[in-house]
């Protein structure tokens, strides 16, 4: 009788809720699906009624086979245009005839690792929320910013952005400006042409359109990117909010083990930093205050008693193309000390 009571209860939950589809995008230059991507669309496939999976270039008969099982679709397209070209190619297959059936549509890629908490949780407080275009992470308003990367913005400075995951609802999905924007193919030459179209001219575009925009994170971390990155990294560790996420991430949920923690600090940035990423604001400071984050890491993997690996121990050099990241190369290097200190944390 529970089992039922609790079958009917899933079910009339599943009945209430907007009826959503999921358009996400997925590239590797290896043709493989990986398990995170796997999980993330297990987790998807809670909340929403039909997936479909754009894959910009090919994967392998293994993954295909693999993913065939996990979405309701899967569209192959080439590798061009970047994520904002795979969205608008996966609209496009969609139909603008079939979108208008669904309340909700997300817009979604494969750039990052997830839910760590229930996906639900998410979906509970979009539904409270009254805007039209919802997401995940938002850079927010800065006016000291008239233009990035060398380009000039729309209103004369920064209004914000939704980053990686767009729930766009149907008071918007269903509107001539969405369709407007979202059937055309921008130009793209480089991440730049991308990050525009897809993420500060679209806000703008929704926006100047009379709609509504608001994101999960509130405005908790309002200034994080937008803000002198190396300053925010260092204040959060500060002011207490890693060494918060550390000890709530070693804590047990739902009756399992207490999983273990590893801390890795991040390498210090390119000491040109300022002058490489002109587009963005990195102070004069930023290089300095980069290279103590590893002491300060340190001492917090010391307090909550976890693994720790300082990047700037393994003697790596930061690429020049945007100063904050390793080489392929040396993210090789990388992977083998990751895995090995996992060894010996779970020995």
């Amino acid at each position: 009788m529970l089992s039922v009571n609790n079958q009917n209860k899933a079910q009339q939950e599943t009945e209430k809720r907007p009826k959503r589809l999921a358009l996400y995008v997925i590239y590797d230059r290896d043709g493989v699906l990986d398990g995170f991507r796997h999980y993330y669309i297990d987790e998807l496939r809670k909340v929403t009624d039909y997936i479909v999976a754009v894959v910009s270039g090919k994967l392998n008969q293994e993954s295909d086979e693999e993913l065939r099982k996990i979405v309701d679709e899967v569209y192959y397209r080439d590798n061009t245009g970047l994520l904002a070209g795979a969205w608008v190619d996966g609209i496009q297959h969609v139909g603008w005839d079939t979108l208008y059936q669904y309340d909700e549509l997300l817009m979604l890629n494969d750039s990052f690792f997830g839910p760590f908490y229930p996906i639900e949780e998410l979906f509970d407080a979009m539904e409270e929320s009254d805007a039209d275009f919802y997401g995940v992470m938002k850079n927010f308003e800065e006016k000291s910013y008239t233009e990035i990367a060398g380009r000039k913005l729309k209103h004369g400075h920064f209004r914000g952005s939704i980053c990686y995951f767009y729930i766009i609802k149907k008071n918007l999905l269903h509107s001539e400006a969405f369709k407007k924007y979202w059937s055309k193919m921008p130009k793209v030459h480089e991440d730049w042409d991308t990050y525009f179209f897809a993420e500060i001219e679209f806000y703008d575009y929704v926006l100047d359109n009379g709609f509504k925009i608001d994101a999960y994170q509130s405005d908790k971390l309002k200034g994080y990117f937008f803000d002198n990155l190396t300053h925010n990294m260092e204040r959060n560790v500060r002011g207490n909010r890693m060494e918060t996420l550390v000890r709530e991430c070693g804590v047990s949920y739902y009756g399992y083990p207490a999983p273990k923690v590893l801390l890795i600090a991040p390498a210090p940035t390119h000491p040109d930093i300022a002058a490489i990423r002109a587009g963005v604001s990195f102070g004069p400071t930023a290089y300095a205050k980069s290279c103590e984050l590893g002491k300060l890491y340190r001492a917090i993997a010391e307090r909550q008693h976890c693994g720790f690996i300082d990047c700037a121990e393994l003697g790596f050099e930061i690429n020049t193309v945007d100063g904050l990241h390793y080489s392929r190369s040396d993210h090789a290097k990388l992977a083998p000390v990751v895995t090995g200190k996992i060894r010996e944390m779970l020995d």
